[in-house]
């Protein structure tokens, strides 16, 4: 490619711009995975399973007990 130096010249030309255009494509789709991870819930995370029994325990309660039982915490 020494010898020709205009085909040097334009073939870094495409190269980068092509790697430009890739680069911005490549931060859009790391911006959509990082809020796809920031919008979901553990539903296995210990805390939610502690509040989802906790929850229910509370329904079965009031059922059992009709509404005028509450629970005081």
């Amino acid at each position: 490619m020494e010898n020709f130096p205009r085909l040097r010249e334009e073939t870094e030309r495409i190269v980068n711009q092509w790697i430009r255009e890739r680069e911005v494509r490549a931060k859009e789709q790391l911006i959509l995975l990082v809020d796809i991870q920031l919008s979901y819930m553990n539903t296995n995370h210990e805390d939610f399973i502690g509040f989802a029994n906790f929850w229910m325990k509370g329904k079965a309660i009031t059922y059992m007990f009709g509404s005028a039982f509450r629970l005081e915490f």
